[in-house]
């Protein structure tokens, strides 16, 4: 579930037992999860990006509004602290399958990696793994999701590439453009 924004809760997962992959991202108004006890097929689960119940004090216990999470967005209700907290059967699920539950986390809006005039045209003029820059971070001009060629600064595709270009899979390495990334001044990697 990515993007949730405009949801204030999530649907009861009660009868989604066969379900193996539960990533929840931007679910900004969300309070708390339902059940997981149901999901006896979970193999993979993650909260990542911007999400209320990592900082409120419902999936960690305690309640910190200093927490990038929760920082007052304009045009957005005020997060507020709750008392109640994960059930222990729904924590040791997320633990069972060493889930991802609101860890060390992004601290980047949503908004701020998507394509900008500043992003596609001014860094990254349509190169493909150009190494790039946006507000002091550094990045990597890609297109995923069918974008336009743009400048990310959240690291994966970039690890990504690292590791296409050490095993010689992937697009052909260019190491005029690359060779920030490990690619060979010599020969490029074939496909």
């Amino acid at each position: 579930m990515s993007i949730v924004r405009g949801l204030k809760q999530l649907p009861n997962l009660d009868d989604l037992s066969g379900l193996t992959t539960l990533y929840i991202a931007d679910a900004i108004h969300v309070h708390s999860l339902p059940s997981l006890t149901g999901l006896t097929s979970l193999k993979n689960f993650a909260i990542f990006r911007r999400n209320e119940i990592c900082c409120n004090g419902w999936a960690t216990g305690y309640c910190d509004l200093t927490n990038f999470q929760c920082l007052p967005r304009p045009n957005e209700p005020t997060v507020q602290c709750v008392s109640d907290r994960m059930p222990a059967e729904d924590l040791a699920v997320v633990e069972r399958i060493d889930g991802f539950l609101c860890g060390t986390n992004i601290t980047q809006d949503l908004e701020a990696p998507e394509p900008s005039l500043e992003s596609t045209d001014g860094v990254c003029q349509g190169v493909l793994y150009r190494e790039c820059y946006l507000n002091g971070t550094r990045g990597i001009c890609y297109n995923g999701r069918m974008q336009v060629v743009h400048c990310d600064v959240f690291g994966e595709y970039e690890k990504m590439r690292r590791l296409q270009i050490t095993r010689g899979v992937g697009d052909k390495c260019d190491p005029d453009v690359e060779a920030w990334l490990g690619c060979p001044n010599s020969t490029a990697h074939d496909e």
